[in-house]
């Protein structure tokens, strides 16, 4: 349903302009993901590190965000402007980070006190249960992971310094000890192949 509502939308009679880049996305258009990425990157990593209260994982919560925006890229609909459903995934990514974290803690506690065992047990059960949505988000990041896990050492290196570490390519080259056309191409070699991966079946 989701799909096929998006490649039916008129992107034309979208108002806001990131949520026709973000359809975009969904109609196999890497460039708008590159564009969305630019756009939002640095309020996205703002937001994290003003809801972990550090940066100690951010650079990795950011990464995670976007991972999910490219995941939800055939199911997206344009109901509400776009940056409200990315500060939505976001505030979703940092508060699950938050409750792993706080886990960690009690169960570190708990090693070391045995009568809250039960009861930091029973907290973790509840905490991991959830509804169909996150199963299915958890699915697409599932794939998406697999998908990288395909690419070459470099595709991968190459796409993580462009994409998620917000580097051009002249600085990525200089990273990895190669040309900025030679990362260019890597990265462009990578989309391709995430594409053909990713590419739902008829």
């Amino acid at each position: 349903m989701g799909i096929e509502m998006i490649t039916q939308t008129n992107i034309s009679v979208i108002k806001d302009p990131d949520a026709r880049l973000m359809v975009r996305v969904g109609q196999g258009d890497f460039a708008a993901f590159d564009e969305l990425m630019s756009r939002y990157q640095k309020r996205v990593h703002g937001l994290v590190i003003q809801m972990m209260g550090n940066d100690v994982e951010a650079e990795d919560l950011v990464q995670q965000v976007f991972l999910r925006v490219f995941s939800a890229r055939n199911t997206y609909v344009p109901s509400a402007q776009f940056v409200t459903w990315l500060f939505k995934i976001t505030r979703n990514v940092a508060l699950t980070a938050r409750h792993s974290r706080a886990r960690r803690k009690n169960s570190s506690w708990s090693q070391q006190h045995p009568l809250s065992k039960d009861r930091a047990q029973h907290d973790q059960v509840t905490s991991e249960a959830g509804p169909s949505e996150f199963a299915e988000r958890t699915e697409l990041l599932n794939q998406l992971h697999s998908a990288m896990n395909r690419l070459s050492e470099r595709e991968q290196n190459a796409l993580k310094l462009v994409y998620f570490e917000g580097k051009n390519a002249h600085t990525a080259a200089t990273q990895l000890g190669t040309s900025a056309i030679a990362v260019k191409s890597l990265v462009s070699r990578a989309r391709n192949k995430l594409r053909n991966t990713l590419r739902p079946s008829a």
